[in-house]
């Protein structure tokens, strides 16, 4: 659209606002209208055209929270201190609006303003604060949103997980690892979730030490995490805690099984070989025999890839075994 016919349309809506404040005639449906036909035009233009709309005394409250809205919706950093200006001003029902505006600006200047609103008492300012720290991530903010996980109100706790597990950044890993030591239980759980979910690695050992948790939820969501992540370096402790606790010696062998792959199966053939203890031995029995075929198969992979006489002689009789 050529820029004359952009301050055309412009100048005609303001018009048309203008009138109607004189008569008297914005009506609620008439002032969201309104704000949005300015909002749709898209282009910098309606910045300067909204912020006097904003600063006019005579223009319903209303509307300047429809006017905020599509400012917001603009998406260009530009509006930020149109933005933050309202913000200052005082007016709490503005404010809130502006706090919701700025979530769906990707710009760090928003950033303080989305983390303050995490402590506002209206749910719905949160909400849109989470989302937009979500969308503005960074370091800093994995901590912010992991609280919001131990939110007294269910809806919260599920907008903070839901924006985490779309955070794909490696730094989270580290803010997680330390949310599964918050004294709130629905933040512990949703860390041990989002673990899994994201195949962190560096928490095998942290969501180990949980299986010896009298916490059903988390005993499960922790064995959920560590199928998730399926890591080899996790098979030899596993294998203690088996040993060395017989309430979890059943739970160890099927959450080795439901690990199910191959790189598994080698690694036990590997911890088999390498450990003499009977009892060990008996055990990676136990779970090999889980896996029937599957193993049967990698074991004679396994034999015929290597030279060592004595190595092979050990793979033939766990063979004949299971």
């Amino acid at each position: 659209m050529a820029q004359k016919n952009i301050e055309q349309e412009i100048s005609a809506i303001l018009e048309e606002i203008n009138k109607k404040l004189e008569n008297n005639e914005l009506t609620f449906k008439l002032q969201r209208e309104l704000a949005e036909k300015l909002g749709s035009l898209k282009t910098w233009q309606i910045i300067e055209p909204m912020e006097n709309l904003l600063k006019n005394p005579k223009v319903p409250e209303f509307m300047k929270i429809q006017i905020i809205e599509q400012l917001g919706k603009y998406k260009e950093p530009r509006v930020i201190r149109v933005l933050f200006d309202i913000y200052n001003s005082g007016n709490e029902k503005l404010k809130n609006e502006v706090i919701k505006s700025c979530s769906y600006i990707k710009n760090q200047k928003v950033v303080p303003i989305l983390l303050e609103g995490l402590n506002n008492k209206d749910k719905w300012v949160k909400v849109f604060s989470i989302r937009g720290l979500q969308k503005n991530y960074s370091k800093k903010i994995a901590p912010k949103l992991i609280e919001m996980l131990a939110d007294s109100d269910e809806f919260i706790r599920k907008e903070a997980l839901s924006s985490l597990q779309k955070i794909n950044e490696d730094n989270i890993i580290p803010a997680l690892i330390e949310g599964l030591n918050y004294p709130n239980r629905y933040a512990k759980l949703a860390c041990v979730s989002l673990l899994g979910n994201k195949k962190a690695k560096e928490a095998v050992p942290y969501l180990i030490d949980l299986l010896n948790t009298n916490d059903k939820r988390l005993f499960i969501l922790a064995t959920r995490a560590l199928c998730e992540i399926k890591d080899v370096n996790s098979i030899p402790k596993l294998i203690l805690l088996g040993l060395n606790n017989q309430e979890l010696k059943e739970i160890i062998i099927n959450l080795i099984y439901n690990m199910g792959t191959e790189e598994i199966i080698f690694s036990l053939l590997e911890l088999y070989i390498e450990i003499k203890k009977i009892e060990v031995r008996q055990y990676i029995e136990e779970i090999l025999k889980r896996f029937r075929n599957k193993a049967e198969d990698v074991i004679l992979e396994y034999k015929n890839s290597i030279n060592d006489e004595e190595k092979k002689k050990i793979l033939e009789n766990l063979f004949q075994i299971i």
